[in-house]
C-alpha cells in the first residue's frame, strides 16, 4: 500500500514544473503526521463586532536558529529569521515576489497547500479579506482621523445651512436698500 502511494506521489511530481521541483527538493512538505515544529504559526483570536470571534493563523516570525536555518527542519524560508551569534535579523530566502509566483505556480498545479506559511497563500488572503482593514476608527463608535478637508468639511456643510436659512431675510434687506445703490447709507 505504502509503495503504492509513494508511485502516486511520484507521477504527480514528475507533472510539475521545474521550479517546483526544486523548491520541494530544498524544503520537503511536512508530513502531517508529523509532530507539531517548535516554532508553529499560532492562533490569534479576533473579536468581531457581532460579538464572535475569529481566529486567524499568524507565523511566529521570530525564528531563532542554533545552526544555519536550511539545516533546521522547522525553517520557513518565506519568513525573516535571527542569527543567534550576532542577534541580526536576515531576510527570508525568497522575497514577496518570488513567493508569490511559488503559490501561483502551486496553486496552478493544485500543490498550494504543501508550501510552507506565507502571506501569498490564498487561504491566508481569504482569512484576512474577511477580517477586513484593521484601521484605527472603524470599530463602533470610532472615528477614523481623515485628510484635512474632510474634517472641516462638516463644519462647512453646517455654515452653508444656515446661510441658506438666513437667505431670506438677506433677499429681503437686498429689495429694501435697493441693488448696490446707496448701500453705505444703511447700517448694518
Amino acid at each position: 500500500m505504502a509503495a503504492a502511494a509513494n508511485t502516486q506521489f511520484i507521477e504527480i511530481a514528475k507533472t510539475l514544473p521545474p521550479r517546483l521541483i526544486r523548491f520541494f527538493t530544498r524544503f520537503p512538505p511536512k508530513p502531517e503526521t508529523a509532530a507539531e515544529p517548535v516554532l508553529a504559526p499560532r492562533k490569534v483570536p479576533i473579536l468581531k463586532e457581532d460579538g464572535t470571534t475569529k481566529y486567524t493563523i499568524e507565523p511566529n516570525n521570530r525564528h531563532v536558529t542554533s545552526e544555519h536555518p536550511t539545516e533546521d527542519p522547522n525553517y520557513n524560508p518565506f519568513l525573516p529569521w535571527q542569527n543567534p551569534t550576532t542577534q541580526k535579523w536576515r531576510a527570508p530566502m525568497y522575497n514577496m515576489r518570488k513567493q508569490a509566483g511559488l503559490v501561483r505556480l502551486a496553486r496552478a498545479h493544485g500543490v498550494e497547500e504543501l508550501l510552507p506559511w506565507t502571506i501569498k497563500k490564498q487561504a491566508v488572503r481569504e482569512a484576512r479579506r474577511e477580517l477586513g482593514s484593521r484601521v484605527r476608527g472603524t470599530g463602533e463608535g470610532q472615528q477614523v482621523k481623515g485628510h484635512s478637508w474632510e474634517r472641516a468639511m462638516m463644519f462647512k456643510v453646517r455654515q452653508r445651512e444656515t446661510a441658506m436659512t438666513e437667505m431670506p431675510k438677506l433677499i429681503r434687506e437686498w429689495k429694501t436698500r435697493g441693488h448696490g445703490v446707496g448701500w453705505k447709507k444703511y447700517p448694518r
